[in-house]
């Protein structure tokens, strides 16, 4: 049985907006190390790239990974 199916309306939708913003909180932190890469000049770093992809640019070019927010 799905979890969402035992839980009330109200935990559902706290779950749900638990779950926008740490979508949410991804994403800016995305943008955020996009705009480091390209401030430093690292090559290949652009929006849309997953954020794996972007902190293993960063590592390479031998730069210390921002923290998240």
């Amino acid at each position: 049985v799905p979890k969402k199916c035992t839980m009330t309306l109200e935990e559902a939708q706290a779950e749900d907006e638990r779950e926008e913003k740490a979508i949410e909180s991804g994403i800016e932190y995305n943008k955020k190390l996009v705009e480091f890469c390209k401030d430093n000049g690292i090559k290949g770093a652009r929006t849309g790239l997953r954020t794996t992809t972007l902190i293993e640019k960063i590592k390479k070019a031998g730069y210390e990974i921002p923290a998240r927010a």
